[in-house]
């Protein structure tokens, strides 16, 4: 692994890493490398409050391709079809789940013995 992308990671997890337990912020002699293998990182953080020990693994995905004509018309077509999901996702056409929705199934569970039951139209 690149001795940059090391230390990216690193000057990463001690900026944003907070501990769940106490919400305690890492320093640099609380983090222990465990391995480093080919584009896998792991690596032990023990909260210096609590001595939690937490456990972060890293994956390292290179982008070779950019000079690709083919690889970046794929790129961009992927972009789009995500643009579009999540225009259509926002749309009026797409109902979220509702507190009523929840409510009527957690009844209609209550109220069946049998699968069939559950999904019988009356």
């Amino acid at each position: 692994m690149n001795y940059l992308i090391l230390k990216n990671i690193i000057d990463s997890l001690l900026t944003t890493f907070t501990c769940k337990n106490c919400s305690s912020k890492l320093n640099a002699e609380d983090i222990n490398i465990l391995w480093i293998a080919g584009n896998s990182l792991s690596i032990e953080a023990i909260c210096p409050w609590c001595k939690t020990p937490w456990v972060i693994k890293a994956e390292i995905g290179l982008i070779a391709n950019l000079s690709n004509p083919e690889f970046m018309k794929n790129v961009n077509s992927m972009v789009e079809a995500i643009k579009s999901w999540m225009v259509h996702m926002n749309s009026n056409e797409f109902s979220w789940i509702k507190d009523s929705d929840i409510n009527e199934m957690k009844e209609s569970l209550k109220n069946c013995s049998s699968i069939e039951d559950l999904f019988k139209k009356e």
